[in-house]
C-alpha cells in the first residue's frame, strides 16, 4: 500500500515537476523498495530533467549511505570546470551546479556533472565562504532580458557610498568583468584601489562591490593560504580591508599573490612538501581573480601600476551599511548576465590616448566590459579614466626615475646634444645629489644600476661613465613620464662624441 502511495505521488512530481523539486522527487525514488520500480523512475526523471541516469544514482547512493558497483570511482569535489557558470542554493539550502555547456549553451540545474572524464560535486555548502545565489532566481532572470542591469547596479553601489557618476561607473564595470573574468578575451583584471583617510567610504564601498562580484569574499585580515586557497578553489573575488595594506601584505609574504592577481594564468610556486625532494616538492598555485582593497595609506608603487585608484572624497549623508543580502539580488542577475556572454566575444575597443602600458591593459578591459553591457555609459568611463592617467603620469613625473629623465633632457638642451650624443654621468650624479637633503646622497653605482633598469645605455670613455643619448628611447621615457621633450636642432659638440 504505502508502495503504491509512493508511486502516485512520484507521477505527480513528475509530470508537474520542475527543477527545483528534482531534490524532493529523488528522496521519493529513495524510499521504493522494487529496484525494477526503481530504475524505471531513474529513467523517467532522466529524461524529464535532462539530468543524466548516473547523476540520478549518485544522489540516491548519497541519500541511501549504499555502496554500489561502482562505489570505487569517487567524484571530485569541485567548483570550477568547463561549462559552470556558478555555484547556487536549490530550494532546499543545498549547492547546486548551474551548467552551461559550451557549444550547446543554455542554463541547466545540476547536483554533479561528468565531463567525460571526471564526476564533479559541488562543496558542501557550509565550505563555501559567500552566500550563494538561488538557482531559481537565477534561472527566471535567464529567461528575459535584463536592460536596467548596469543602471541599478550603479543605484546600489551609490546606496552604500559617495562616488562621482565616473568612480561609479569604474566599479560598476569592475564588477561586470569579475563574472567574466574566465573569458577567453579577458587577460587582465584590474585591481581597484580604495584609498583615503579614514571614514571616508572605503570599507562600505569595498563591501558592497565584493557582495555583488562574483564569489566575492571580504577579508579583514590576509594569510597567504587564505588567498591561495580562494583564488585556487573558488576563483573568487576579494576585498582587502586594512588599515596599512601593503605593510600587512609584505609582512605575510604574500606580495607575488596580490600582485598577480591582475593577470590571467599568473602563478606562485609554493614548498608543500620538501622531504619529497627536486619536481615533487613543490605545486603552483593560481593567484588571478578580481581585487579590491581599502587602505588608509598609500600603496606600493609597483601595486599601483596594476590598480586603478578611487580617490574616496568625504561626504556628510547618511549611506547603509552592506550586507551581503543587500548583494544577492545584483548577484543572481549577473551570474544570468555572465551565462549569457561567457561564450559571446567581447566588442573591440580603440586605444585610447592617454591610456598606455599596463594601465591600458587594465584600462581596455573595463572599456570592452562596459561596451557589451550598455554603451552609453562609454565616453562617461573613458573620460574618468583619461583623467586617472594623467595623475598617474603626473606621479610618475615627479618620481625619482622621472626626476633622472628631466635631468638628463635638460642637459642634452643645455649641451646641444642630439642624437648619439654623450652626456656625463659625474655631472648628472652631481645635479641629483644637490636635489637631497644635506647629508643624503647617491653613489655613482646606485645611479648606474637605476639607468640600466630604465633601459638608458651607457658607455665607459677613458674611464669615465656617459649617458648615451637615444632620442627615440629618450622621447618614449619623456611620453611615458610625461616630460615634454624639446627639439636639439644645433650641432653636437665634438667633445661629447665617441
Amino acid at each position: 500500500m504505502e508502495e503504491s502511495k509512493n508511486q502516485q505521488s512520484l507521477d505527480g512530481l513528475i509530470s508537474k515537476g520542475s527543477p527545483s523539486t528534482l531534490p524532493l522527487i529523488i528522496q521519493t525514488i529513495a524510499t521504493l523498495e522494487d529496484p525494477l520500480l526503481k530504475e524505471g523512475y531513474v529513467s523517467a526523471v532522466a529524461k524529464k530533467f535532462r539530468v543524466s541516469k548516473k547523476s540520478i544514482s549518485q544522489m540516491l547512493q548519497a541519500m541511501s549511505n549504499q555502496q554500489t558497483d561502482d562505489s570505487d570511482v569517487k567524484a571530485i569535489v569541485s567548483a570550477n570546470f568547463e561549462g559552470l557558470i556558478d555555484l547556487t542554493s536549490d530550494n532546499q539550502g543545498n549547492a547546486v551546479f548551474l551548467v552551461s555547456p559550451p557549444l550547446i549553451g543554455g542554463l541547466e540545474q545540476h547536483y554533479s556533472w561528468s565531463d567525460g572524464i571526471n564526476d564533479f560535486v559541488p562543496p558542501s555548502i557550509d565550505k563555501i565562504p559567500f552566500l550563494l545565489p538561488r538557482a531559481q532566481e537565477v534561472l527566471n532572470h535567464y529567461s528575459h532580458d535584463d536592460k536596467e542591469l548596469m543602471p541599478d547596479l550603479l543605484k546600489y553601489l551609490l546606496r552604500f557610498c559617495y562616488l562621482r557618476d565616473g568612480q561609479a561607473i569604474i566599479v560598476a564595470s569592475a564588477i561586470f568583468a569579475s563574472y567574466l573574468q574566465d573569458h577567453t578575451d579577458i587577460h587582465y583584471l584590474p585591481i581597484i584601489s580604495l584609498v583615503a583617510e579614514p571614514a571616508h567610504g572605503k570599507s562600505r564601498l569595498g563591501k558592497a562591490a565584493a557582495y555583488a562580484s562574483y564569489r566575492g569574499v571580504v577579508l579583514n585580515g590576509i594569510r597567504e593560504a587564505h588567498i591561495i586557497r580562494l583564488a585556487e578553489d573558488y576563483a573568487a573575488s576579494i576585498f582587502i580591508d586594512l588599515r596599512s595594506a601593503w605593510k600587512k601584505i609584505a609582512a605575510e609574504k604574500c606580495e607575488d599573490l596580490i600582485l598577480g592577481r591582475y593577470e590571467k594564468g599568473h602563478q606562485v610556486m609554493r614548498v608543500i612538501s620538501p622531504e619529497k625532494g627536486a619536481f615533487a616538492d613543490s605545486r603552483f598555485f593560481k593567484a588571478y581573480g578580481t581585487t579590491y582593497i581599502a587602505s588608509n595609506e598609500p600603496l606600493d608603487r609597483i601595486l599601483e601600476t596594476r590598480c586603478i585608484p578611487i580617490f574616496m572624497e568625504h561626504h556628510p549623508n547618511e549611506f547603509e551599511n552592506p550586507t551581503e543580502q543587500h548583494g544577492l539580488e545584483m548577484r543572481e542577475r549577473l551570474v544570468a548576465w555572465r551565462a549569457k556572454n561567457l561564450y559571446k566575444s567581447l566588442p573591440t575597443v580603440d586605444q585610447v590616448e592617454g591610456l598606455q602600458g599596463r594601465f591600458w591593459d587594465i584600462s581596455s578591459t573595463l572599456l570592452k566590459i562596459c561596451t557589451m553591457v550598455n554603451p552609453d555609459y562609454y565616453e562617461m568611463l573613458k573620460s574618468e579614466l583619461i583623467r586617472i592617467g594623467v595623475e598617474k603620469v603626473e606621479l610618475k613625473r615627479s618620481s625619482w626615475e622621472g626626476t633622472i629623465i628631466q635631468n638628463i633632457m635638460n642637459l642634452a638642451v643645455s649641451s646641444n646634444i642630439s642624437n648619439n650624443g654623450l652626456v656625463q654621468m659625474n655631472v648628472l650624479l652631481t645635479n641629483l645629489n644637490k636635489m637631497l637633503p644635506n647629508g643624503r646622497n647617491i653613489s655613482s653605482q646606485y645611479l648606474g644600476l637605476k639607468l640600466k633598469g630604465m633601459g638608458i645605455k651607457t658607455k665607459h670613455i677613458k674611464g669615465h661613465s656617459n649617458i648615451v643619448i637615444d632620442r627615440v628611447q629618450i622621447d618614449q621615457l619623456c611620453q611615458q613620464y610625461g616630460i615634454k621633450t624639446p627639439d636639439v636642432t644645433g650641432p653636437v659638440k665634438d667633445s661629447n662624441l665617441d
